[in-house]
This record gives C-alpha cells, sequence and structure tokens, in this order.
C-alpha cells in the first residue's frame, strides 16, 4: 500500500509536466496562450524596445553620418543632431512595441516560431526560432524591419540607408536540447500514458488497504502534498532563471514575466488538482466520524466527539491548501509549518483522550442471537 501510494504521487508530480510540457511543444494554440500576453506585459516590452531601437541607433550611426553631412564650420552640430535622431528612434520604436500592432506581430511570429520550434527539437533550425550557443533564441528581425519603415514615414529617410539588421534576443536556455531532442519524442507518448498510471497506483493504494477509509485520506493528503512541492519547486526555478541569465542578455523584470507566464498553466493546473486532492481528504474526513456514529450509536443520538485524528487530519489538510493558495515563499513555507506544528501538539497535549480516532472505524458489532 505505502509502496503504491508513494509510486502514484511520483508519477503524479511527473504527470503535471508531462502533459504541460507536451501542450507547450506540440500544442499551438496552447503555447500561443502562453507566450502572447507577453507582448502586453510591460517588462517585455521595455526590454524589446531597448533591443530593436539599440540595433537600429547603432547600424544609423547618425552622429558621424551627420559630421560627413556637414561642413566643417558646423561640425559642432554633429552630436546634438545625432542625438536627436537617437532620440526620435527610441520614442518611435518605444511607441510602436506598446501598440496593437506590435501585439498582432508577436503573435505571428510566435506562431510560425511554434511551428519550428517542433523542426528544432527534431533537428532542424528555423527563420523565427533557432538554437544558437546553447540558448533558444527569437528573431526580431521584422519587428525592426516594422519601426525602420514606422521612422521613415516619421521623416526619417536616412534609416532606408543603413544596411540589414540582424536582431535576435536569447528566450531560454538550450544547453540540453540535444536531450530535449530524444525527450520531446518520449513525452508525447508518456503524457497520454503516465496520468492514468497515476491514478491507478493511488487508487489501488486505496483499495488494497484493509482500512479503505482512513488510507484514502491518507492518499489524498499525499497528492496535495505533491503539488505542494511542485508548485514550491517551480518557484525555486523562477529565482534561478532570473539569477542565471546575465544582465547583457535580458533585464531580471523580463526574465521573471517570462517565466511566470511561461509556467501559468502549470501553476493553475498543479494548484487545481491540490485542491481536488484536499477537497476530497475534506469531504472523507467528514464523513468519518458520521460513518461510527451511525454504525455504532443508536440512529436517535448520533452526535460524535471531535478525534484526534480528525482534527490533525484538518490542520494537515489546512496547511496543503494555504501552501497552494498563497504565495510561495520562505516565510509561508516556514510559518505555515511551524503553526501547523503547534496544533498538532497542542491537539496531542492539550485535546485529552477522544478514544479511536473516527478515521480508524472498528469492526461491526455481531449480532447477538436470541
Amino acid at each position: 500500500m505505502v509502496v503504491l501510494a508513494v509510486l502514484g504521487c511520483l508519477l503524479s508530480i511527473v504527470s503535471v509536466l508531462a502533459v504541460w510540457g507536451r501542450n507547450q511543444v506540440l500544442n499551438t494554440d496552447r503555447y500561443l496562450a502562453t507566450v502572447v500576453p507577453l507582448a502586453a506585459e510591460p517588462a517585455i516590452q521595455d526590454e524589446i524596445s531597448k533591443k530593436v531601437s539599440a540595433a537600429i541607433i547603432a547600424k544609423l550611426d547618425a552622429a558621424d553620418r551627420a559630421k560627413e553631412a556637414l561642413p566643417t564650420q558646423a561640425g559642432f552640430l554633429a552630436t546634438p543632431i545625432g542625438d536627436a535622431v537617437n532620440t526620435m528612434v527610441t520614442k518611435r520604436t518605444a511607441k510602436f512595441v506598446h501598440s496593437d500592432s506590435f501585439q498582432k506581430l508577436w503573435k505571428e511570429l510566435n506562431r510560425v516560431g511554434h511551428q519550428q520550434l517542433v523542426d528544432i527539437l527534431n533537428g532542424t533550425g528555423g527563420k523565427a526560432l533557432a538554437v544558437n550557443d546553447g540558448k533558444l533564441q527569437l528573431n526580431l528581425g521584422q519587428v525592426v524591419d516594422e519601426v525602420r519603415t514606422r521612422l521613415v514615414d516619421a521623416g526619417l529617410t536616412i534609416v532606408t540607408a543603413m544596411p540589414p539588421i540582424t536582431l535576435v534576443v536569447d528566450i531560454a536556455d538550450a544547453q540540453g536540447i540535444e536531450k530535449a531532442r530524444t525527450v520531446v519524442h518520449r513525452l508525447d507518448q508518456l503524457a497520454n500514458i503516465l496520468p492514468f498510471l497515476a491514478l491507478a497506483c493511488l487508487t489501488g493504494a486505496a483499495l488494497l488497504s484493509r482500512r479503505r477509509l482512513r488510507s484514502t485520506v491518507l492518499v489524498a493528503e499525499g497528492l496535495m502534498f505533491s503539488m505542494v512541492l511542485v508548485r514550491l519547486a517551480l518557484a525555486v526555478a523562477g529565482r534561478l532563471a532570473v539569477d542565471q541569465v546575465p544582465t547583457s542578455s535580458a533585464s531580471p523584470d523580463a526574465v521573471r514575466a517570462f517565466y511566470q507566464q511561461l509556467t501559468t498553466f502549470l501553476r493553475d493546473g498543479v494548484v487545481v488538482i491540490g485542491l481536488v486532492a484536499a477537497l476530497v481528504a475534506g469531504l472523507l474526513v467528514v464523513i468519518a466520524p458520521i460513518r461510527g456514529a451511525v454504525a455504532h450509536r443508536p440512529l436517535t443520538g448520533a452526535a460524535w466527539p471531535a478525534t484526534r485524528g480528525v482534527v490533525r487530519h484538518t490542520i494537515t489538510i489546512l496547511a496543503g491548501v494555504v501552501l497552494l493558495v498563497a504565495a510561495p515563499s520562505v516565510t509561508t513555507l516556514v510559518l505555515t509549518a511551524v503553526v501547523a506544528g503547534l496544533l498538532w501538539w497542542l491537539v496531542g497535549r492539550f485535546g485529552g483522550r477522544f478514544g479511536e480516532s473516527a478515521l480508524v472505524l472498528p469492526a461491526p458489532r455481531p449480532a447477538v442471537a436470541r
């Protein structure tokens, strides 16, 4: 029973990761639902605006061009003119990146890029997405071209003389891309199998026990805390991602916003599964004393005592719910563990002995022959 319960909880963790990963890689609609909102994130907009404007300014080199065009006596005007042009480029770029037109272009880039991601995992590259130097990169060349067009429309025709600009941004670490290519093929198969294996193990752990009600509560609590573990692991991974990506590639705010959006569906799925498990455990904890009262007391006076087992299970379930719905942090984890542990101790120390826990139901009394 214990082996099946532990195996079921481990498989449930792997299952949610496998299903999420499969949907991100192979489901274009789910992928777009994840990344399209990034175009409206201020941190992402600022990061892209900064990179696009910097690329244009570097290629344009307005100050040197002005110096070449001006007579020697007016050479001192080259720097102010260059600064004015650079300011115009920055403002026009920011205006476009914060517009609806950019969001539409972003969606199209990612739609095409997602299709090419599958090609990358199959060993080929693409125009919108590619793997270079261990990084998964998004090509923003279309964004640059759109900004250049808008600058020309605004009267800055000098940009037409610029050479083509190639601009890519790192959007993910792809050091393990070769292994990922192998894993993704298995992932598609396992994502369809693992959830059922996990459910079978958890169900078997409950049904094979002689105390099925109590075992089912423990299995549900185990599943709930498995999801808590995934939620905490995601929070830790997010912090590591922010620390590991160099600021030269992206700002910490942009990395944080990207990671939060990337794992949105995974976090939501983990919370839903954990809360369903908590609900099942909570209902069984409530049912247990009722069953005990009906089985062992006259129907006319079926009030039941609050047992330590019921109270402790209730504390455990509430602690799990708090860790699922609250923002994950060391403070939340420590406070929840301390409060739950203290309440457990108080129940054991001052709760008194109310008899055997209602979750461990004794066998019904045999009928007395008359």
